[in-house]
């Protein structure tokens, strides 16, 4: 069995000829204030000699894995949770016994490895994973994220604590099936309902409301629902039963003041433009930056960074954001921003923005977080007491890294998938930067046996989360302070329904972990049967197989996460909101997976001819009077301006011409004058081949977002050689 090959950002060409890994389907229910998900792997073993499989996967930052099962034939395995050395033994006495066996491990914040040994030809097997967290509103919204893929990541996976067996690889020719299911119950089930990753149908069951997948889909995204309430979350305690009295958690939204922070502050954009940020996401990143100038106060003075593999200073002097200020900052913006830095060289762009904003200074960090960092590299660069507030960018966002680095420097983090809108994120993160701070106090009538400190920082709107046990538990009386004003908030108990009483009694269980001593933590894990970096889940078939000596070692690698480092656009639109009964489509991304090779090299004067081959290698070929009929179908029932679903029909090998384009002649063009350039210039290159209805809509669609001046002689003759390579590939075929 061929291993796939490594590289610094472990994104391969080469896969093992068989897979074992066929695909994943999860089902979710969200209610109260926890999701609970089970997910199952299907496995099955083509090849021809026993193989022992280990696969690194992505789950929630805050999701507690509580259980392992395993389907084999008729007969369904129990894992059991133990210290991670003992388990570790176990396993490999199993594989060397001949028997199947399966282990899983915590290999990070975000990150879990299964490997399941001892596979035999022919073998179909499920790997059953359930797990809870919390779900978190913000104001009257709720976002629940499913990772489904890790990115690839750049550095040294072993200087981030994995080991070689454990570092997640990347692979063009991956492919896994993905489905999902999930039930909204309870008060949850009345919110408004969102999802902008996937075509999705609702239908009613009772009082749930129950989301499925409109069509097939693939692991190579993270799932999204968007819910939203029609009142505020209210302050509960969620209770229930334990031996010695009660488990509980608490859970609240602190209430703004009324005030804002008026002084002007020194905030440091610090811009991810490495290579992986190419294509949706550089894009993103520059909507979000020029929306930020709407929300900036005059008072407030700004510094651009960015950084890839150096760091480099868009203005040597910071930026004070009177109109002048603001139309500087925006012409910086349009003129330096692309995805051109190379690797993610992040904590040395961290050091320098760190000291570049000073002690009374804030950084606002843009990124999609796909780096390999130390935790201790986390906890030094966090430990110079500037706030750090995050935006996590991309399909597959290294969530792990960009919320720890929010949390553990008192700052907070948002995500952002391709088609959210980040002008939104922004905003969040903006309010958040001009809040006073506040704190949280409780007060008990008989104190819990033990309850977890509020965070040092609390953000109006913002759910705070707070696990506690006592012998006789009351309502907490919460009070929040700033300064010398003081506000109470009334909590409600709540019990929690039945089915879910012993998830929630160990998820309050896990959440205590993190304040004990690690022989204090692996003894509790044990005993409630909770995957930490202290323990380790595993399953023993008993049965021996006929294997005569070890397997052989396959490491299964990961889809090319959806658009990553411009291999292709998601963008459809900004929000897709659903009803009862509706299905909606999205546009999939044209990430190519069949290439013999690909991968873009440093910026040249012209697009790379390997990734030129490589695009023409696997996507159907589409001319640009196709693509010009299929924009203009866009328009025909849809009001002049809506751009976003259009701009989705743009192949990659079309990007790159229109991006080139921009860099060489036109710099200063936002998104919509780019585009529309695109379509007038594809218009006077075709002439009259395209009907004259179509024609004109586009015409009247367009033109008028040409910015006078702009030459586009250019671009007509790149459109023109691309179209020739077009046919001549029609021909070829």
């Amino acid at each position: 069995m061929k291993l796939a090959q490594r590289c610094t950002f472990g994104l391969n060409c080469d896969a093992p000829a068989a897979v074992p890994l066929t695909g994943v389907a999860v089902d979710a229910q969200l209610i109260g204030p926890l999701a609970v998900v089970e997910l199952r792997q299907r496995w099955r073993h083509d090849g021809d000699r026993p193989i022992e499989a280990t696969y690194t996967f992505p789950l929630a930052a805050e999701a507690q894995l509580m259980d392992l099962a395993l389907t084999i034939g008729e007969r369904r395995l129990n894992g059991t949770v133990q210290p991670r050395r003992e388990a570790e033994a176990g396993y490999e006495a199993a594989i060397a016994e001949g028997q199947r066996a399966a282990l899983v491990m915590d290999a990070g914040p975000d990150l879990k490895q299964i490997a399941l040994g001892n596979l035999q030809p022919g073998d179909a097997i499920e790997v059953c994973l359930r797990w809870v967290e919390p779900l978190r509103w913000v104001g009257k919204q709720l976002r629940w994220r499913l990772p489904t893929v890790v990115a690839p990541r750049y550095g040294s996976p072993s200087e981030a604590g994995f080991a070689p067996w454990q570092a997640p690889t990347t692979s063009l020719l991956a492919h896994y099936a993905f489905d999902v299911q999930v039930r909204i119950s309870g008060d949850l089930a009345e919110a408004s309902l969102a999802c902008p990753t996937h075509p999705i149908t609702l239908r009613r069951d009772g009082g749930d409301m129950l989301v499925s997948l409109a069509r097939e889909a693939s692991l190579d995204r993270d799932f999204i629902l968007n819910l939203v309430a029609e009142a505020d979350p209210r302050a509960e305690l969620w209770t229930c039963p334990t031996a010695t009295g009660s488990a509980a958690l608490l859970s609240f939204q602190p209430k703004a003041f009324g005030g804002v922070d008026l002084g002007g502050r020194h905030l440091v954009l610090l811009v991810d433009c490495s290579g992986s940020m190419g294509g949706d996401s550089i894009r993103q990143v520059k909507e979000g930056l020029l929306s930020f100038l709407a929300l900036a106060r005059e008072q407030d003075r700004v510094t651009l960074m960015r950084f890839g593999s150096s760091v480099a200073r868009s203005n040597d002097a910071p930026i004070v954001l009177n109109q002048s200020g603001r139309e500087q900052l925006a012409r910086l913006v349009r003129t330096t921003v692309h995805a051109d830095l190379g690797g993610t060289e992040i904590l040395k762009a961290l050091d320098a923005a760190i000291k570049v904003a000073g002690p009374e200074g804030e950084v606002l960090l843009i990124t999609d977080g796909e780096a390999h960092v130390a935790p201790q590299h986390i906890a030094a660069v966090t430990s110079a007491g500037v706030r750090i507030f995050t935006v996590g960018v991309g399909s597959a966002v290294a969530e792990g890294l960009v919320r720890d680095l929010a949390l553990r420097s008192q700052g907070a983090c948002e995500l952002v998938t391709p088609n959210e809108s980040m002008a939104a994120v922004i905003a969040s993160q903006c309010r958040r930067l001009s809040l006073p701070r506040m704190t949280a106090h409780l007060a008990w009538d008989t104190e819990p046996l033990w309850c977890e400190a509020p965070p040092a920082a609390l953000f109006a709107g913002d759910t705070v989360l707070l696990g506690l046990e006592a012998t006789q538990l009351t309502a907490p009386r919460l009070e929040l302070r700033h300064e010398e004003c003081t506000r109470q908030l009334d909590v409600i108990t709540r019990s929690v329904p039945e089915p879910f009483v012993d998830l929630l009694r160990r998820y309050t269980a896990a959440r205590r972990l993190p304040t004990l001593l690690d022989a204090e933590a692996q003894a509790l894990a044990v005993r409630e049967g909770l995957l930490c970096r202290h323990t380790a889940m595993i399953a023993i078939d008993t049965e021996k197989t006929a294997s005569d000596g070890l397997p052989a070692l396959v490491e299964v690698p990961n889809m090319l996460a959806a658009g990553w480092g411009g291999l292709g656009s998601v963008v459809a639109c900004r929000s897709l909101a659903y009803s009862a009964d509706f299905c909606a489509d999205l546009s999939e991304s044209p990430v190519i997976r069949r290439a013999k090779s690909a991968g873009r090299g440093p910026a040249t004067s012209e697009p790379p001819a390997e990734l030129m081959a490589f695009l023409r290698a696997d996507v159907r070929v589409i001319g640009l009077v196709e693509l010009l009929e299929r924009i203009a179908r866009h328009f025909d029932k849809a009001p002049p301006g809506s751009l976003d679903a259009a701009r989705a029909e743009l192949p990659l090998s079309w990007l790159i011409v229109l991006e080139h384009w921009v860099d060489q002649e036109q710099p200063d063009l936002d998104e919509q004058q780019r585009f529309a350039c695109f379509v007038v210039a594809g218009l006077k290159t075709v002439g009259d081949a395209i009907n004259l209805a179509m024609r004109l809509l586009l015409r009247r669609t367009f033109a008028g977002l040409v910015p006078a001046g702009c030459s586009i002689d250019g671009l007509e003759r790149a459109l023109a050689d691309e179209q020739r390579r077009v046919e001549t590939l029609r021909t070829s075929a």
